[in-house]
């Protein structure tokens, strides 16, 4: 089970790449025109790197035992998006060149890292964690769960929303978990 370091780092993982949305949804073309390199998409690496340490503890037990991997499927998806942002980002075209326009034409790429991957996959894993948690924080999971919707339903800013009431709902989670174990000292 992960301890309160891992768990620590996952919050600390969804803020940092919270942070990382902040800047793609509303600073991206300032970014790009003032940086000397990709901040928006370190952030996004940095935050979802942090995720690893909780996803790799997660009980390998009935309905969970698929939690933990596919939490680790979409951190590899979200990886692979990032990587692929990084060549979009050092080619003098960038998004109107002829390497983006082969890679976005070949499924193999564009799929898992750029479509699914980071966007769907990649908040289902986010729920699915949750999910385990729901008899100690009803409310925490109810939160990540409408963080979830919230992303599914919009884009651009609703993305940074839903990822707002995803770190809150995993805040109660965890604190809730932590309150059951006291209690049952």
């Amino acid at each position: 089970m992960p301890d309160r370091i891992d768990k620590s780092l996952f919050l600390l993982g969804l803020g940092v790449f919270t942070a990382g949305q902040v800047m793609l949804r509303f600073f991206d073309s300032a970014a790009r025109s003032a940086m000397p390199f990709d901040v928006t998409h370190w952030l996004l690496l940095i935050g979802v790197l942090l995720l690893i340490p909780y996803a790799a503890r997660l009980p390998r037990e009935g309905f969970n035992r698929i939690v933990g991997p596919v939490l680790l499927l979409g951190i590899v998806a979200t990886i692979g998006m990032n990587i692929l942002d990084f060549v979009f980002w050092a080619l003098p075209a960038g998004l109107d060149g002829d390497v983006f326009q082969v890679l976005r034409t070949e499924p193999s790429i564009w799929q898992p890292f750029m479509r699914l991957g980071p966007n769907e996959f990649f908040v289902t894993a986010l729920v699915l964690p949750s999910l385990m948690l729901f008899k100690v924080s009803r409310i925490g999971t109810a939160l990540v769960v409408a963080g979830a919707v919230t992303m599914a339903v919009g884009t651009e800013w609703f993305n940074v929303a839903g990822y707002v009431l995803m770190i809150g709902g995993y805040f109660f989670n965890f604190d809730s978990l932590r309150s059951t174990r006291a209690n049952e000292e």
